[in-house]
């Protein structure tokens, strides 16, 4: 009997690839490695015209990584004065193998840094890098955050009778931004963007304690300030949406003489909250 014949059928990887395919490619040639060859049904499908396939790959990434750093080093201008220029271009195509944008508009792509800091400097001389680098997201976050949509009713407010006080719940503005480290992030944050500007930023001590730091909008900017402890531990109960007692407790906790009183006349001055509510 005859050995039935069978018809030859080209190998999947002989096949052209779809669209999904190509545009998977072409990302994962943008973000290899310069010396690392790209797919060749990448090469193949792209069309030579005086300009080699690899060289028309090799301009992409370079713009493609420029901008990505560009954007990161203009969200975080400390951390690449603290690490120095070649430092932070290193840490930033780092982070950006592991952080892709996954949108056009790159103001974003800072979110995750201080994450990926935190867990690649944690146990180094530099950890306290990833709080300074929160603190500037905290700025960023700040300048771009929606207004509020209403305006906290400070006469309402003020009416609310003194043994129904401590139920009082507060809503933050957009704006409002916290944060708390065990480093002196504030002071090692405005030292350097001083030096950015004039003379070379003083030595700081990174055991002289932590530091607690209250952001908020102001005018068309944004504004940071220093807050002590039990301001902080007073404010971040507020916003995650425990009542004003509860508030007070967590800050005399830390300071038996906290003066709740003067905190909220001074947070309300500030725009801190837009709304408030009993229950």
């Amino acid at each position: 009997m005859a050995t039935p014949h069978h018809a030859h059928t080209p190998a999947a990887a002989d096949a052209s690839p779809t669209l999904g395919e190509l545009q998977a490619q072409f990302a994962a040639a943008l973000r290899g490695a310069d010396d690392a060859p790209p797919d060749t049904r990448l090469v193949a499908a792209i069309r030579d015209d005086g300009i080699a396939a690899a060289e028309r790959l090799a301009i992409y990434r370079r713009n493609f990584r420029g901008n990505f750093l560009k954007v990161l080093a203009l969200e975080f201008p400390v951390i690449e004065r603290l690490g120095g220029a070649a430092w932070f271009r290193q840490a930033g195509l780092a982070f950006l193998d592991a952080h892709p944008s996954r949108s056009g508009d790159l103001h974003h792509i800072g979110a995750p840094f201080a994450g990926f800091l935190a867990e690649h400097l944690r146990g180094t001389p530099h950890e306290y890098f990833a709080d300074v680098a929160a603190l500037e997201w905290a700025w960023q976050e700040c300048l771009v955050a929606a207004d509020a949509e209403r305006s906290l009713d400070v006469a309402a407010l003020a009416g609310v009778e003194a043994e129904q006080a401590t139920q009082l719940r507060f809503t933050a503005d957009p704006a409002l931004r916290l944060l708390d480290s065990r480093w002196p992030v504030f002071t090692i944050w405005t030292a350097q963007r001083a030096a950015a500007t004039d003379a070379a930023a003083p030595h700081i001590d990174l055991d002289a304690g932590g530091e607690a730091v209250l952001l908020r909008r102001s005018g068309d900017g944004a504004e940071a300030r220093r807050i002590d402890a039990a301001t902080h531990a007073w404010l971040r109960a507020l916003l995650t949406g425990a009542p004003l007692g509860a508030a007070w407790d967590a800050a005399t906790a830390l300071d038996p003489a906290f003066d709740v009183a003067r905190a909220l006349a001074t947070a309300v001055a500030q725009g801190a909250f837009s709304g408030f509510e009993l229950r």
